[in-house]
């Protein structure tokens, strides 16, 4: 009658334990990494998804109706900036959109 190995490791006798296929480090680094995903996501949506779309936005001229939005290009910054009341535009409030 054999008697059974009371061997805590679960390879068989002349077998190696294989190492596994994550380390330590490598397991902590992708836990960190997922619990940045929401942070990123929504960094990704209301940030610079927004601030896109706020960019494309301003290259064109809408009116909120049943008119095609009119694409202007950066004409509203080219008189914005060039104009000699500058200064006092950019102080005195938003007064750009009278141009």
């Amino acid at each position: 009658m054999a008697i059974p190995s009371l061997s805590t490791s679960s390879a068989p006798v002349g077998e190696t334990r294989r190492k596994p296929a994550i380390n330590g480090e490598t397991r902590e680094a992708l836990a960190a990494y997922l619990f940045l995903i929401p942070y990123l996501f929504v960094l990704l949506v209301f940030f610079i998804v927004a601030g896109v779309y706020g960019i494309g936005l301003s290259l064109f001229k809408v009116d909120i109706g049943f008119t095609s939005p009119e694409f202007i290009g950066l004409r509203i910054t080219r008189i914005s900036f060039s104009s000699s009341h500058t200064l006092v535009i950019a102080t005195s409030g938003p007064r750009w959109w009278l141009y």
